[in-house]
């Protein structure tokens, strides 16, 4: 990952990448991830950016949820206390078609709580970047906002664009 909160102390921590060209090569499964039990980035912001995946299953922000929660020998559903997730006016591409994302709040194996977040993915681009829930996949969220994106790959892959599962209840 580029960006990682593993050291953070407290939790009024805020990113913004601004007007950034970034490549995540080789192991890099984020621009910017999550990886603190108990702090978030408070807000994220990627905001005319060029980012450039070589690896399949990448995403602008990802959330991983196989923490292991501290007493405990297995990943649990984590809190994540971040209040907004912003990426706007961006170009995210791949030089040949892979599956990968924009934000990822959780999988099918193990859901994040983040019922207070805010997501908002607009005026991107999106080349060669194909697969479920390409632009954002999260469990629980306050609100989300997608619009105005684009995206263009060739081939049969699917794409659902978004996905929001409530597993609260």
């Amino acid at each position: 990952s580029m960006f990682c909160n593993s050291g953070a102390e407290g939790t009024e921590m805020s990113l913004v990448l601004d007007d950034c060209t970034l490549t995540c090569e080789n192991n890099c499964p984020a621009v910017v991830v999550e990886n603190h039990l108990t702090a978030s980035f408070e807000s994220v912001t990627v905001n005319n950016c060029v980012i450039e995946y070589s690896k399949a299953n990448s995403n602008v922000f990802g959330y991983p949820t196989s923490k292991i929660v501290e007493g405990t020998s297995a990943p649990e559903k984590t809190v994540f206390t971040g209040k907004n997730i912003t990426v706007r006016n961006s170009v995210v591409y791949s030089k040949s078609q892979i599956n990968a994302g924009i934000v990822s709040l959780g999988t099918n194996g193990y859901h994040s709580n983040s019922a207070n977040i805010d997501i908002v993915v607009e005026n991107n681009t999106l080349y060669n970047i194909a697969a479920p829930n390409t632009v954002a996949r999260a469990y629980i969220a306050k609100s989300l906002t997608v619009k105005n994106n684009v995206a263009y790959y060739i081939g049969s892959a699917k794409s659902y664009l978004t996905a929001i599962y409530d597993t609260a209840n």
